[in-house]
């Protein structure tokens, strides 16, 4: 269930804070959030969104998604497929099964539109789902959730007991990085994925929105295959 910002502050564990187009300081644009149906209480996600709807940023997302998407069909390493159903019954055999539904991303309240900014990028390889999302999420020192627009972010989702595309990465305990800055790969390797064994994360790749989709999707295929490469080690551990 979506609940409004007033609900979620009788009962958020984390404080609310701040919505950032681009950047975080003096590169970054604070915008005002809306407070409809900023948290759903099943998922744990968060929905950040300026109150006023950007129907341009909006735009520069799909935009880009398309970009990545066409990047995707050269690529042999990856699949692309064209519906939910599709992405369920794919089998990956060392193949990156990827999914989106351009025409998704709405949050709705009393079924008119708020926003249409949650679309992302499903992945999936040997039954685990990643996403590839347009905007980061990050916990801050006053223990508040911030989201910055038009950034990338990554995450793996471990939410078992469920078809692909009906798991959330936050369900068993909201997992947003505790900085907004970029992670290396050696963090990831060495660090990471090791303090998230079997669990889901969220990761902040060294890319930015601005970048060429081909390095966007090559960043998200680079974190899939050193996932894929650990969760393997760790059966045969």
């Amino acid at each position: 269930m979506n609940i409004d910002l007033d609900r979620y502050n009788e009962i958020g564990k984390y404080g609310i804070g701040e919505l950032f187009i681009g950047s975080v300081g003096k590169k970054g644009v604070v915008v005002e959030k809306g407070d409809e149906a900023i948290f759903d209480t099943d998922s744990l996600n968060y929905h950040f969104y300026p109150k006023k709807r950007n129907e341009n940023i909006e735009k520069e997302i799909l935009d880009k998604i398309k970009e990545i998407l066409e990047a995707a069909k050269a690529d042999p390493d990856i699949k692309i497929t064209n519906s939910q159903k599709e992405m369920e019954e794919a089998i990956s055999d060392g193949q990156i099964i990827i999914y989106c539904n351009e025409k998704g991303g709405c949050l709705r309240k009393n079924n008119e539109i708020i926003c249409r900014l949650f679309r992302y990028i499903a992945a999936k390889k040997n039954d685990i789902l990643y996403e590839l999302n347009f905007m980061r999420f990050y916990i801050s020192q006053d223990n508040s959730v911030n989201c910055i627009l038009k950034s990338i972010q990554f995450d793996r989702v471990i939410d078992s007991g469920r078809s692909i595309m009906k798991r959330r990465v936050n369900r068993n305990g909201i997992c947003y990085p505790n900085s907004y800055r970029g992670q290396s790969i050696k963090q990831l390797e060495e660090t990471i994925l090791a303090k998230n064994n079997g669990k889901s994360f969220f990761y902040n790749p060294q890319i930015g929105f601005g970048d060429e989709a081909e390095a966007i999707l090559g960043a998200f295929k680079k974190f899939i295959e050193i996932c894929d490469k650990k969760m393997s080690e760790n059966d045969h551990a």
